[in-house]
């Protein structure tokens, strides 16, 4: 915890309770990039990795991908997207997809993006429990994020090519809801 060398970590189809990712990651303000994939936390709230998104300076790009995250986890993480939004902090990239969310943590996540111009890239797809109506207002949501992202000097630099993802903004992590 709070190793000063960490400032990327993956994980993949790993035995990771939600106990020890909080371990391992919370309170690092120096991590800028955790990905988790494939390690299923059905009934994890992540309210340590939640608090870390709302407070970290640092933390660009969240992937929990394929980890049965439910409505607690979902809920926290648009705790923390919001408190990041209204701090302006830097996180640009969150992936959530093949998850077990549901519509309530799709329209707290809509909600929280208000005002966001920086989580530019977001992937939310396959998750069986977000009905038709939800997907949607995230999706709106999202496209006004991009549109104020565009309107940024790093979107303007990323359009131009010169930013660090790239050509039109598109980066490791494609936006999937368009």
């Amino acid at each position: 915890r709070h190793h000063p060398s960490l400032t990327a970590l993956r994980l993949t189809k790993t035995y990771c309770t939600e106990a020890i990712l909080e371990e391992a990651v919370g309170g690092n303000h120096r991590l800028t990039s955790l990905g988790v994939a494939d390690t299923p936390m059905a009934d994890a709230a992540l309210e340590q990795l939640s608090t870390l998104v709302a407070t970290s300076p640092s933390l660009t790009a969240l992937s929990l991908t394929g980890c049965e995250l439910g409505s607690a986890a979902g809920h926290g993480l648009a705790s923390g997207v919001a408190a990041a939004t209204a701090l302006k902090l830097p996180l640009a990239h969150l992936a959530l997809q093949n998850n077990l969310l549901e519509s309530s943590a799709a329209v707290a996540l809509a909600r929280a993006l208000r005002g966001n111009d920086t989580l530019h890239q977001l992937t939310f797809y396959n998750n069986p429990g977000i009905e038709p109506a939800a997907h949607h207002e995230l999706h709106e949501a999202h496209e006004q994020v991009k549109r104020d992202y565009r309107q940024t000097d790093a979107g303007r630099a990323a359009a131009r090519g010169g930013g660090r993802d790239g050509p039109r903004g598109k980066g490791v992590v494609r936006d999937l809801l368009d």
